[in-house]
Parts: structure tokens; C-alpha cells; sequence
């Protein structure tokens, strides 16, 4: 039972006081004044003393029963009800599923979101604020948010809250909303609450391997039911221009030249659901996005077409570049490209970007000492000689005009953070000749989203430095310690591995004929550990000769945006013949210009995180005006929605554009069998049922079902009880007349004892 005005219930019990009061002040001694008749009345007084005391405190009874019935009624109590926690003041946990798989829709095209709000709003119905019921709402678009919490009886603005909800790019986050109840319940788990979880459980949002935190034991843990049917979907899953870094011709607010030449941008698809049984075609969009927004400008297009049972494929859009010109304005250093698909049934995942920068030149510095004069021989050319000539050909044939790549040099004992700051990558060839301080110059350097290539020098005997550039840069490598010779291996007619870090994917074919004829006869050999790093090219026994990785970073430290490229063979003819062979141009040019995208270009994060910025950013802008404060490097909060969006520093220059793009590892519109859902939320509630919240469908085998709806009106107890307390003062009318002996008949005869 529950009292809608308990100051009121209160008060009144307080008034039973006055009775009592009124009884003991009635009852005060007075001073005795004897008359002659006294003696008699006190003799009837004794013997009836008994039933008048009796009579008194049977009087004194109705009247305390009055006022407390009297204020109960006041108080306006309400009875409890059954309903989906049991009787008395309720309290209900909604989750709802706001990650990227709840935009998807059914055959009525109704968003799966759109049923989970009704939901939560059915529960919300069903509770009353007026008998004590609470509400509180999380959603579960990683991380996962409490908009109300702790419980709230203020239904009305939850239920506003509710209608709020809208789907993020992010996926799930159930542990995050479970701990977040958790901590608010504490151990005990009072109240008894129930958590009504409102998901689809899609396999993009259940996370097997997502260890799920355990709830206080009196709490009920429901479900809905998990879909029944898969959603057929296709979504972006990679987006990567061939050239992350693109050298382009002036650009400032005189002029709108864009670049020169063509590149291409590949695009990877997957599959869900029933479609992937049947053939189709997708075409793939490019467009281009101005930098502070506006209409997008379409630049390419490409038709991926799909095989019966195939559930990825990879395209290549073509992009000229002389396409670009509307949208570079301003003195524009980067440029947003947006690729889009035919709209399906989840169309959040449709849709990806990119961005790839503009630059006028790229400044290198080798840090190395050239010999013999001005213009040396080859036969005595240093690596830093043959460095230089591959960075600067005579005929540019990489998409701009020679000059293009400004190569500067550092002295091996001069390397310092000045010097750094001025270019965008290095390329250490004397590693033997700098002192141990300047390897945490370079790691820096890195971090900041700077190249780092590293040779061994070239010279006999055992080398240190290895052990100075592991410490320096975190890499789990094994480097020996003395040059092997290896009888002039040649390179690998297979590239070694691809990924994110391939930086020799635009040689393509072409690196097998390129490489035929080098050979390479004495290495520094490295191995790295699993996951440390990759092997882009490798000789004909498996030697690792150019290693790409970046440097590791302690556990919740802003990841290094930097790229070291190690090459295990120095660049003297001593010990291998590539500096004079074809590869040699299009090799160093390619590690520099993907090399140099890959660690300053776009800063890409998933939805769902909090994205790194860059150096001096204090502040993220999205087109739409929307702003996120930068603190300590990285987003002050959790982006869960697909943009892009400008870095800006203090004084409002753009220091760099952050793209966040849906995580496409919850794309999965696969369905999750009923068991495998209930067996994962279980770990919540070891030892206890996971019950099924009756959403209107059908329930399977073996769910225990609990009402959505309304379980009866409450019990309203205030009429009742007025009933009584009148009831009550009929009863105190009647006891006082009884008391007060006013039916005594006057002819009623005189006894002995008064006669």
C-alpha cells in the first residue's frame, strides 16, 4: 500500500492525540467539596466504577480509530496489483537497442527501433507514478548511455526521452548498459527491478565473446524475442583511395586548379541475409564533399555484380582528378570523398568515407652523409646519393611534375626537433651515427604523423643501433645483430602480405617484373612477432627485406599515428644491386607517398569511439555546426554517428579532417538463435531465468512470457475507508449516549441503600 499525500497521514495520526489528551486533562483532580447527599452517589460510584472506566476506554478507542481512519482517507492510500514485478512501487530498467542494426527494417518496412520505442512506451503505460512506479532508460549504441538514470517518476519525461531515441553507426555495448545498472542498484538489488531489454539480438549486435557483468540477485532480467527472420543487407565495409596523398596544383581562393591525372578508389562490399542466394548488382557511387559543406559532387561511379552465394566482393571506381575542382576552394588540404550504394534495408551502412589529402610537395630528410663532391660517381655513391636520385627522376611519372619532393639532409649528429618538424618523412641511413636521444626525437616525430624509414648501415661488423630503435619505437621485432650474407637472393615473385599498411599496392602486377632482376646477396635480417608489424616484401626465402609497421603504444595512450618502414638490406651495391635496378624509383617513391599518407593523411576512427586528433586541435566541427572540445588529444566524448569533421585549432585553421564511419562489424543482419541469446544474457543472472517480454508475437517453445500490458486498475482505498470512519462515528455517537446513561428512566424506584 502505497499513500498519495503521506504528510497528510502524517498529521492526522498526530491528531490522535487529542483524545487522549482530553481524556487525562478530564480527568484532573479537584479539590473535594463534601455535601450531605455525597456520601450516597459515592457509594453508587463504587460499585459501578468498573463498567464506566470500561465504558470510557471503549469511547476513547472509537475516537483514536476515527481520526486515523479519517486520515488514511486524507492520505488517499492505493492498494497494489499484480503486475509484471509484483505487487507494490515498481521499478523498471528499459534498454533499448540503438546500435547500427536497429535502423534495419522489416517487409512492412517498419524500422526495428520504431517496435522497441512502442515497447518501452507499453511498459511505461503500465506503470503509475501515483502508487511510487519508477522508470529509467539506457540505450545501447556503444558506449552505451543512461539518459535517466537513476530511476525517475517523472514518466512523462521518459517517455519524451524515449521518443528521442534514434538509431547511431555504432554497435552495442550490453556490458556497458548492465555495469551502468548495476552500479546503480548496488549489491543488493532493492526494489526488486526489472530489466527489460528491447533488442532484435541481430548478429551484429550480439557479441559473443562480450563477457557480460553479473546483476544483483533480486533483479528480473527480460528480453524481448530475438528476430526471426534475417534482414538482407549490403553494406561498405572498406573504403581506400590508391593514393592517400595527392600532389595537387595550387589551391588557395584565386584559384581552383585541381590535380592533374586519375587514381582509384577501391571500395569492399559484404553481403547478410537471405539476398546473398541470389545474383544482383550494386553500383557504387563516388562523391566528393566540399570541406564546410554543401552538395556533394559526384565523380565516379563503378557496378559491382554479385554471384549466387557470394558474400564480398571489391570494386575500383575510377577518379579524375580534374573533378575535384568544384569542391576545392578556400586553400582547401584535403578533400572528403563519400562512396554510396543502393539504398536496402539497413541503409546506415550504405554509405562510407574517405579522405585524401592535398599536398603542393612532400618534404623529405635523409639522415646521412654523402661522398665525394658535388656530383659524385655511382661507384661511389652513398644510400643517401641513391635515396635522393630515386626522389627526385628526372621525369616524374607518379602524377606531378619533378620538384615535387623537396630532400633535405641532417647530419647523423645534428638530429633534433626542429629540424623534424620542417618535413614529413625521414629516412635514417646511418643509423649507427646518431646518438641514443635522437631515437626519441624520431618516436615522436612518428607519433605526430611522420615517416620513418630505417637501413641498416652499410658496413661490416656488429651493429647496436637495433636495440636503441626497438626501445624507441615499442616493436616486438628480432633484429640480428651482424650482416648475413645470402648469396644473392632474389625477391619473392609474390607479394607477402596486404593490408592497411601495404604500401606497395599501387605497383601492383607490376612489382614481379620489377623485381625479377634485383638480387640481393648480404641482410640485417628483423622478424616481427605476430601482430607487430607486416612483411610488404620478402626474398625468395622468406627473408622479410621491407617491413611496415606502427609503433606500439601503452595500453589507453592515444595510438601513434606514425609509420616505420625498416628495409633489411642497406642501399649500397655491396649489398644488393637495387639501387641501380628499375625498382629502385618506384619503390622509394611509393614507400614516401603512401607511406607519408598512411601516418599524416585522414584520421579515420568507427563510430562508437573517441577519435584521436590531431597535434594542436582543440576543437571537432561537423557540417551540420555540431562541436566536440578535444581533450588530451582525443575527442572529449564517444562519436556515434557517421560525418566528418574538420580538427580546428585555437585560432580556427583546419589542422586536419577526422572521419568516422559506421563499424561495420555490426552490418551482421543475420538472425541469433533463441537458446544462444538467452544463454548470453544469462551470465547476467547466473542461477536464474531469463525471461521473454510478450511483445504481441507469438512465443517459442520454452519462453517464459511476461506482460507488456496493464494488469488491472489499481485499488483506490479512500471511499472505503470514509465509509468506515462514518461508520465508525455512528459507533462513537451511540458509545458516548451509552456513557453518558442518558436513557436511565426518571421513575426509576429508589433503592434501599439511598432510601
Amino acid at each position: 500500500m502505497t499513500f498519495l499525500h503521506p504528510a497528510l497521514l502524517a498529521a492526522g495520526l498526530a491528531c490522535i492525540a487529542a483524545p487522549i489528551i482530553i481524556h487525562f486533562l478530564m480527568r484532573r483532580r479537584r479539590r473535594p467539596v463534601r455535601w450531605a447527599a455525597m456520601r450516597f452517589l459515592i457509594e453508587a460510584y463504587r460499585r459501578q466504577k468498573r463498567r464506566l472506566r470500561l465504558e470510557q476506554l471503549l469511547l476513547l478507542a472509537l475516537r483514536c480509530l476515527l481520526i486515523a481512519l479519517i486520515a488514511f482517507a486524507l492520505a488517499r492510500p492505493i492498494a497494489g496489483r499484480a503486475g509484471i514485478i509484483g505487487p507494490g512501487p515498481r521499478t523498471v530498467y528499459l534498454v533499448i537497442d540503438d546500435s547500427l542494426t536497429s535502423a534495419a527494417s522489416d517487409e512492412s518496412g517498419e524500422a526495428a527501433l520504431a517496435r522497441h520505442k512502442a515497447a518501452a512506451e507499453a511498459i511505461l503505460a503500465s506503470l503509475d507514478a501515483a502508487r511510487g512506479d519508477r522508470a529509467a532508460l539506457l540505450t545501447l549504441g556503444a558506449p552505451a548511455d543512461a539518459p535517466v538514470v537513476p530511476p525517475s517518476s517523472d514518466l512523462g519525461s521518459v517517455r519524451r526521452l524515449i521518443g528521442a531515441v534514434a538509431p547511431t553507426d555504432a554497435p552495442s555495448d550490453f556490458a556497458g548498459a548492465l555495469a551502468r545498472i548495476a552500479g546503480d542498484l548496488g549489491p543488493d538489488g532493492q526494489d526488486r527491478p526489472l530489466v527489460a531489454v528491447l533488442s532484435d539480438f541481430l548478429a551484429g549486435s550480439v557479441r559473443d565473446a562480450e563477457r557480460l557483468p553479473e546483476l544483483p540477485g533480486g533483479v528480473t532480467l527480460a528480453a524481448t524475442a530475438p528476430a526471426r527472420a534475417p534482414v538482407s543487407n549490403i553494406a561498405i565495409v572498406a573504403l581506400e583511395p590508391l593514393r592517400p596523398v595527392i600532389l595537387a596544383g595550387t589551391t588557395g581562393p584565386e584559384s581552383a586548379a585541381a590535380p592533374a591525372g586519375s587514381t582509384q578508389v577501391r571500395a569492399d562490399l559484404l553481403r547478410f541475409g537471405p539476398a546473398t542466394a541470389s545474383a544482383a548488382a550494386s553500383t557504387v557511387r563516388l562523391l566528393a564533399e566540399p570541406p564546410r559543406g554543401g552538395d556533394a559532387t559526384p565523380i565516379g561511379e563503378a557496378v559491382v555484380r554479385w554471384s549466387p552465394g557470394q558474400s564480398q566482393a571489391s570494386v575500383s571506381v575510377p577518379l579524375e582528378l580534374e573533378r575535384l575542382a568544384p569542391v576545392l576552394r578556400d586553400g582547401a588540404t584535403s578533400v572528403v570523398l563519400r562512396a554510396e550504394i543502393d539504398p536496402d534495408a539497413l541503409q546506415r551502412d550504405d554509405v562510407r568515407r574517405v579522405s585524401i589529402a592535398l599536398r603542393d610537395e612532400l618534404r623529405v630528410a635523409l639522415i646521412g652523409t654523402r661522398r665525394g663532391g658535388t656530383r659524385p660517381t655511382i661507384d661511389s655513391f652513398a644510400p643517401a646519393d641513391w635515396v635522393r636520385l630515386a626522389l627526385e627522376p628526372a621525369a616524374d611519372r607518379f602524377g606531378a611534375p619533378a620538384g615535387r619532393v623537396r630532400v633535405s639532409e641532417i647530419d647523423p649528429r645534428a638530429v633534433d626537433s626542429p629540424r623534424l618538424a620542417g618535413v614529413d618523412a625521414v629516412f635514417v641511413l646511418e643509423p649507427d651515427a646518431i646518438e641514443s636521444a635522437a631515437w626519441a626525437r624520431l618516436r615522436a616525430f612518428a607519433d605526430a604523423g611522420g615517416l620513418v624509414v630505417v637501413t641498416p648501415a652499410a658496413r661490416e661488423g656488429a651493429q647496436t643501433w637495433p636495440d636503441l630503435m626497438l626501445e624507441a619505437f615499442s616493436l616486438d621485432w628480432a633484429v640480428e645483430r651482424e650482416p648475413r650474407a645470402i648469396g644473392a637472393f632474389t625477391i619473392a615473385s609474390e607479394r607477402a602480405a596486404t593490408g592497411e599498411l601495404d604500401l606497395l599496392a599501387m605497383l601492383g602486377g607490376e612489382l614481379s617484373h620489377l623485381a625479377g632482376p634485383v638480387r640481393v646477396s648480404r641482410v640485417l635480417a628483423a622478424q616481427p612477432a605476430r601482430g607487430s608489424g607486416q612483411t610488404v616484401l620478402a626474398l625468395a626465402d622468406g627473408t622479410p627485406l621491407v617491413l611496415v609497421a606502427r609503433p606500439e603504444q601503452a595500453e589507453n595512450a592515444t595510438p601513434s599515428r606514425g609509420v616505420i618502414v625498416y628495409l633489411a638490406a642497406a642501399l649500397d651495391l655491396d649489398w644488393t644491386d637495387l639501387p641501380a635496378r628499375p625498382l629502385m624509383v618506384p619503390l622509394v617513391q611509393e614507400i614516401v607517398r603512401q607511406g607519408i599518407g598512411r601516418a599524416g593523411g585522414a584520421w579515420v576512427s568507427a563510430a562508437g569511439s573517441a577519435p584521436s586528433a590531431p597535434p594542436a586541435a582543440v576543437e571537432l566541427r561537423s557540417h551540420d555546426g555540431s562541436t566536440v572540445a578535444v581533450e588530451g588529444g582525443r575527442a572529449a566524448r564517444a562519436l556515434r554517428h557517421a560525418a566528418a569533421w574538420r580538427a580546428l585549432d585555437r585560432e580556427g585553421f583546419t589542422r586536419g579532417t577526422i572521419i568516422v564511419n559506421p563499424d561495420t562489424g555490426a552490418s551482421r543482419t543475420d538472425i541469433t538463435p533463441p537458446d544462444e541469446v538467452r544463454r548470453w544474457l544469462g551470465a547476467a543472472v547466473p542461477g536464474r531465468e531469463v525471461r521473454t517480454l510478450d511483445d504481441g508475437a507469438p512465443a517459442q517453445p520454452g519462453e517464459a512470457a511476461v506482460s507488456l500490458g496493464d494488469d488491472g486498475p489499481t485499488t483506490p482505498l479512500s471511499l472505503p475507508l470514509l465509509v468506515a470512519a462514518a461508520l465508525v462515528a455512528l459507533a462513537e455517537l451511540a458509545a458516548a449516549r451509552f456513557a453518558s446513561h442518558a436513557t436511565i428512566s426518571r421513575h426509576a424506584p429508589v433503592s434501599e441503600a439511598a432510601a
